[in-house]
């Protein structure tokens, strides 16, 4: 699974273990407001599900039947122009083109990104500055205390987060790896929940919610291998995501303990006509006995071949005679 940042959404609710969790295959929710669980029994994508302390809740999801719904349930009342820009742009674009994520009191943040507009109220001056530098901004994280992170094609843009000092460390410390999905906990601190390029996901939540969405990412992502550290009333976890490309991308880089190896493939063919022919053909029968036990090889004369059948992985390596 090659993961993306339409792949997950998470979202915090104001009361302490509620929030919603959307994967590729399963959604999972836990005191949302009642018509946001009315609608959550049948979904097939969530693109935003959030509600304030009111429980006044806005939801916008693609159906089991295919349908896009957008629902705004009190927020109308509450901020009557959010209202009217969602309901607007959303007879323009496709809901996946749309990002919305409310903050703490009445502040909230409306994506464009395809449109590169922005939309929010009740920001603090540093984050309201930074939205005007940047363009095409795909998501906003707000956090308590002014804190927040914008998200740009990857390249994150993030106040000291003062509030949130591991994910402080974690965005420091991702090195090349894009974030391709990120969230905080508005109502509490250091709370939030990130997913890197790289395929690690990192989160602090709840005990109770740490146990929700823990079997939903196992099987979601196959084998996970998961570090916790109790702090108080929250557990905050690194989850390494063994999908089969990150596993691939990882054998290219270093030894595997299984190892098929097969003849050379010669860069110039027609300096080595015999050889070249001897290749082909034991390259043939390496290919048959492959497609007999479903294993696709792609052999390349510069790059390292590597089959893969969904979660079958195998290495081809070049060695020399």
């Amino acid at each position: 699974m090659t993961l993306s940042t339409c792949d997950f959404y998470f979202a915090f609710g104001p009361e302490p273990g509620s929030f919603v969790l959307d994967t590729p295959r399963t959604v999972r929710h836990s005191k949302a407001p009642y018509r946001i669980e009315k609608a959550l029994r049948e979904v097939k994508k969530v693109y935003w599900a959030v509600w304030n302390e009111k429980g006044h809740a806005s939801f916008s999801l693609c159906t089991s039947r295919g349908v896009s719904e957008w629902i705004s349930d009190g927020l109308d009342s509450d901020n009557p122009e959010l209202a009217a820009i969602l309901q607007y742009w959303l007879r323009r674009l496709n809901p996946e083109e749309v990002s919305l994520t409310l903050g703490p009191g009445d502040a909230y943040v409306m994506c464009l990104p395809t449109k590169n507009k922005v939309f929010y109220n009740g920001l603090n001056k540093n984050l309201a500055t930074s939205l005007c530098g940047i363009d095409n901004v795909q998501h906003v994280a707000l956090g308590i205390g002014g804190d927040f992170v914008i998200v740009s094609d990857g390249r994150v843009e993030s106040k000291a987060l003062d509030n949130y000092p591991e994910l402080r460390r974690i965005l420091a410390e991702r090195s090349y790896c894009k974030v391709l999905y990120i969230t905080l906990n508005p109502w509490r601190p250091e709370q939030y929940f990130v997913v890197l390029s790289d395929g690690t996901v990192y989160f602090k939540v709840d005990y109770s919610v740490d146990a929700a969405i823990r079997p939903v990412l196992q099987d979601v992502l196959g084998t996970i291998d998961f570090d916790s550290v109790s702090d108080g009333d929250s557990l905050y976890s690194k989850a390494s995501l063994a999908s089969s490309t990150n596993k691939a991308r990882e054998m290219q880089w270093q030894e595997h303990n299984e190892i098929r190896e097969i003849p050379p493939m010669y860069d110039d063919m027609r300096q080595r006509e015999g050889r070249g022919r001897r290749w082909g053909r034991r390259a043939v029968r390496v290919a048959q006995a492959a497609a007999a036990t479903g294993v696709v090889i792609a052999a390349t004369a510069t790059g390292v071949p590597i089959g893969i059948e969904e979660d079958c992985i195998v290495m081809v390596k070049m060695i020399s005679l």
